[in-house]
């Protein structure tokens, strides 16, 4: 395995920052009174004690897979693989910063 190029690490990073930070503010939000999860997969998840690993298991994959095809397979029509791992953390940022949304109009509301 050659050395990490970096939009290799810029598709990982924003992946694990959009995971995490998703993950984060859903678990404040949850905590503040009239709010509640519409995910009902994610209902489903954190009912069953499996949110963090599924989670853990969702990024794990979203990196390794496309590092794994990059490596292995040589040539630039294979980096497209890493627009993947972009994509999902830039979706996953999207709906941090909607959570953010909603904590600060709870807060406002009850303040």
């Amino acid at each position: 395995m050659g050395r990490l190029t970096s939009i290799e690490v810029l598709s990982c990073l924003v992946l694990l920052a959009g995971a995490i930070l998703d993950h984060v503010s859903t678990r404040i939000a949850l905590s503040l009174p009239y709010t509640y999860e519409t995910n009902a997969f994610v209902v489903m998840l954190i009912s069953k004690g499996l949110w963090v690993h599924f989670e853990c298991l969702v990024v794990a994959a979203g990196i390794a897979f496309p590092l794994l095809v990059t490596h292995l397979k040589r040539g630039s029509v294979y980096r497209a693989v890493l627009a993947f791992p972009l994509a999902l953390g830039t979706a996953r940022l999207v709906a941090s910063f909607w959570n953010l949304s909603v904590i600060y109009n709870v807060l406002r509301v009850i303040s």
